[in-house]
């Protein structure tokens, strides 16, 4: 796969899960913020639309209640390269666990940037 296209999302608003593209991707930068009391998970999938409870994420990030974030991942499997892949898709969920998706009400704004893979 060749690196493409840039990819812009925001949630524009505070939600609870989302999906980013519907096509594969490289994730460089997430940004955005937890206005909950309590730390949650954001877990991201290698899927079109958000799974149901018990999907297992391709990763997560564990974000305190009230704190900003901001996570520039560096994909070690290939080097140099800056960002980690999603081969098919990538959505993402608030979870209150973080091994296993396990759906939060609570909310987040999440800002993404990236790049299409080809």
């Amino acid at each position: 796969m060749t690196i493409g296209a840039p990819v812009i999302y925001s949630s524009q608003a505070y939600k609870a899960s989302d999906g980013v593209l519907a096509s594969p991707m490289t994730l460089q930068l997430a940004e955005g913020y937890n206005p909950n009391g309590s730390a949650l998970f954001l877990l991201y999938f290698n899927l079109a639309a958000v799974p149901g409870g018990g999907a297992v994420p391709l990763f997560g990030q564990l974000v305190p209640g009230g704190a900003s974030f901001s996570w520039a991942p560096i994909d070690v499997s290939s080097a140099g390269q800056e960002g980690r892949k999603f081969s098919i898709a990538c959505s993402w969920g608030i979870s209150s666990t973080g091994n296993v998706y396990t759906p939060s009400a609570s909310a987040f704004w999440v800002d993404i940037t990236g790049r299409r893979l080809t």
